[in-house]
């Protein structure tokens, strides 16, 4: 940190100078106007731009001899940090152009701009300031109610079709998370574009608080509805019949409502919702330790012999994703109890 001498300026004001390279960087100059940000015992001065930094940046990766998982790893690294041009190249010919190609495109804004057998050139075309993180939160919401619906629809399913309709949802269930990834990472690029630029979260009325909670909200909505594809996965390979089967439905629907009032409380401000939420959480992960023991209590006193003890590990999991899915809901409550909005609890 720098420090600066305060200087009287006129009779009543004081003043101080701005940093050269500071300057410089955001071109600055001599009757520029400057945005000033009071905030406690901080003050905050920023170039007067309405709009995130535009500042293009690129980044070439070469991949000889490259593992495909470690080029994907840094394709995603390089999206994550704002990186508008991403250059692959290599000395030989690209053998897995496709699925590189394949990796760049499930990222928003990305396009490929050239191909040849030994360089892929993409680039960002969107622009950030016109993607609104509060429109990226409600989509991604959208998109998890319906994921939670029908894997709601999986458990409850019966009769000679149940393994072929289950199999539709699933696979319509995984293409809907890759949408929620997709827009997950957006988020990610929008705040730290925010983050970097006070007079744009000037220009869209949020605070660097209000860009961390609204990041932190789809980290949980995201790791929501990756626990009820995984659940919707599980109950392809699993036998749930009578009182184990009812029983996790119905904790599964209040899990699916307690989502719903989450998200009711977060767009409301409504503390009085999250606060049910915080304090009853406790009790469904309780009921839901039980619901698998009466899933055991079946298996041991022999009351379906088509029950494998394999079963007993999927069955484990569907419990843990629903208990995953109550901590989470807990907390975006917690994201809503934690805002600056006063409220009679």
């Amino acid at each position: 940190m720098e420090s600066r001498k305060v200087i009287g300026f006129g009779k009543n004001s004081l003043a101080i100078t701005l940093p050269k390279s500071w300057s410089t960087k955001h071109s600055v100059q001599k009757g520029d106007t400057v945005e000033v940000d009071e905030d406690n015992h901080t003050l905050t001065i920023a170039p007067q731009h309405t709009s995130a930094p535009k500042k293009a940046k690129s980044i070439t990766i070469t991949i000889d001899k490259k593992n495909p998982e470690k080029v994907k790893s840094q394709i995603f690294t390089a999206y994550l940090q704002n990186y508008s041009t991403i250059r692959i190249v290599s000395k030989s010919v690209i053998t897995d152009a496709r699925a590189i190609i394949t990796e760049i495109l499930s990222l928003s804004g990305m396009e490929i701009l050239e191909q040849t057998a030994k360089k892929i050139i993409a680039k960002d075309l969107m622009d950030i300031n016109e993607v609104s993180i509060k429109k990226i939160v409600r989509r991604i919401d959208i998109i998890t109610r319906s994921m939670i619906e029908d894997t709601l629809t999986c458990l409850s399913l019966e009769g000679e079709n149940k393994e072929s309709e289950q199999k539709e949802l699933v696979t319509n269930i995984h293409t809907r998370d890759t949408d929620v990834n997709r827009l997950h990472f957006l988020a990610y690029r929008v705040v730290r574009g925010a983050m970097q630029n006070p007079a744009y979260q000037t220009k869209i009325q949020m605070s660097p608080v209000d860009l961390q909670d609204h990041r932190s909200l789809t980290i949980r909505i995201e790791r929501i509805a990756d626990q009820a594809k995984r659940i919707a996965n599980d109950l392809l390979n699993i036998l749930l019949v009578g009182k184990p089967k009812r029983i996790l439905g119905e904790l599964f629907q209040v899990i699916q409502q307690r989502y719903l009032d989450a998200m009711k409380s977060y767009y409301n401000t409504n503390k009085e919702i999250a606060l049910e939420i915080e304090v009853t959480t406790k009790k469904l992960l309780i009921e839901l330790d039980n619901g698998f023991e009466t899933y055991i209590d079946q298996y041991l006193k022999g009351e379906t012999k088509e029950i494998k003890p394999k079963s007993f590990i999927i069955e484990s999991r569907i419990v843990e994703s629903m208990k995953i899915m109550t901590r989470e809901t807990r907390n975006i409550a917690r994201i809503v109890l934690g805002t600056d909005t006063e409220q009679k609890l």
